[in-house]
C-alpha cells in the first residue's frame, strides 16, 4: 500500500515535465521534417556521394566513419526509398537526437 502511494505521488508530480519534453521533442521534429523534401531541387554534389558512399556494406567497410548514419541510408536505400526526403530524414533524425542529448 504504501509503494503504490509513493508511486502515485511520483506520477502526479513528473508528469509535467515528461510532457514537455515529449511536446518539444515533437516540436523539434516537426520542425526539422518541414519542407524537407523540397526545400532544394535533387540532391548537392555532397548528399550525391554520402548517398553513393552508403550504397553497399563494402563501400561502407571502407570507410566506417558515420557507421551509424551510413547504415540508416543504406537501410532506406535497400527499401527503395531513395528520394531527398527519405535520405534528409536521416540527417534530421542524427541533428534531432544531438539536440536531445544536449538538453
Amino acid at each position: 500500500m504504501r509503494r503504490t502511494n509513493r508511486l502515485r505521488l511520483l506520477f502526479s508530480h513528473a508528469w509535467q515535465p515528461a510532457l514537455d519534453m515529449v511536446m518539444a521533442a515533437l516540436v523539434l521534429g516537426a520542425l526539422l521534417l518541414y519542407r524537407l523534401g523540397s526545400l532544394t531541387q535533387g540532391f548537392s554534389a555532397g548528399e550525391l556521394a554520402t548517398r553513393y558512399d552508403s550504397s553497399s556494406l563494402t563501400r561502407i567497410a571502407d570507410n566506417p566513419f558515420f557507421l551509424p548514419y551510413k547504415l540508416l541510408q543504406l537501410l532506406l536505400l535497400q527499401m527503395h526509398h531513395g528520394s531527398p526526403l527519405a535520405m534528409r530524414s536521416v540527417s534530421a533524425k542524427s541533428a534531432a537526437e544531438r539536440a536531445l542529448s544536449m538538453a
